[in-house]
């Protein structure tokens, strides 16, 4: 019995030592890309609320702008979160299913893709940046690269812990596409993309924390992000560790309305977004 709480105590410690750390760079990271014209793409979700929290202790009650269709789940959440947080209300950007076609086709010819993934993402982070720019914003500051350097993918459950160690090391070397894809998204809307969590500082202590406190498994209980709830619980708030968020293009709303607008049309969604209109791929 000793010798099992004596293990368990010493974990905690290995971890509150991690979590220390990690929130030394993910606040170093934060702070030197804050100024009075930025803006937070804020869905509720554990990455942004702690870009958001830690905004507020450098004294900068950022605007946080929300993308989604009317009773979306990140609408729901953001709002739940700015309370929790004790932050401004965020602004939300309603979408419906006629602005969101309307808009496809620009998002594709900005991010040179009709990938139907990619279009999800992209077209909310469009609605997100074009609502900053008209208010007259220069800088939007996104979560983008936590759930690859912490494990925050729901396919990381099911995989066993070598599998797992080489999905985590590949998808931060794929992440690059990723970042072109919001930064084209961004410019398109003369804005500067920031993305604290992909600061070579967060990445190094990421780097060398251990896949089991990025994916704890406990009986039949997975927990993804571990290490990053962990954090938001000790240095953020308790309520916020225990939310679930989901991925931006089903949160916002916009793949269910995508997904409809192909099936009324008789198609998938990757024949739906092709016959739209044909775009230069450069």
């Amino acid at each position: 019995m000793q010798r099992c709480c004596a293990g368990k105590m010493s974990d905690f410690i290995k971890e509150d030592i991690i979590i220390s750390k990690l929130f030394h760079a993910i606040k170093d990271s934060i702070g030197e890309r804050l100024t009075d014209d930025s803006v937070i793409s804020f869905s509720g979700g554990i990455d942004s609320s702690i870009i958001a929290s830690i905004s507020y202790f450098f004294g900068y009650d950022l605007t946080l702008i929300t993308v989604g269709t009317k009773d979306s789940k990140d609408v729901e959440n953001a709002f739940l979160v700015a309370k929790i947080l004790n932050l401004k209300e965020p602004f939300i950007r309603a979408i419906d299913r006629g602005e969101i076609r309307d808009a496809l086709l620009e998002v594709m010819r900005i991010i040179k893709s009709k990938n139907p993934v990619q279009v999800a993402i992209a077209t909310p982070f469009y609605f997100a940046c074009k609502t900053a720019k008209e208010g007259g914003f220069g800088k939007i500051l996104t979560g983008q690269g936590a759930d690859e350097l912490f494990g925050g993918y729901d396919r990381y459950k099911y995989m066993g812990e070598r599998e797992l160690e080489e999905a985590l090391r590949e998808d931060v070397m794929n992440i690059t596409k990723d970042i072109k894809r919001d930064e084209a998204i961004a410019r398109s809307q003369n804005l500067t993309l920031e993305t604290p969590y992909l600061d070579r500082r967060v990445i190094k202590v990421a780097s060398d924390i251990p896949v089991d406190l990025k994916i704890k498994r406990d009986a039949d209980l997975v927990t993804r992000k571990y290490i990053l709830k962990r954090l938001a619980e000790e240095r953020i708030s308790k309520e916020l560790a225990g939310m679930e968020k989901k991925a931006m293009q089903y949160g916002s709303g916009v793949w269910k309305i995508m997904k409809k607008m192909a099936k009324d049309s008789g198609k998938g969604v990757g024949e739906f977004l092709s016959d739209l209109e044909d775009f230069d791929d450069g």
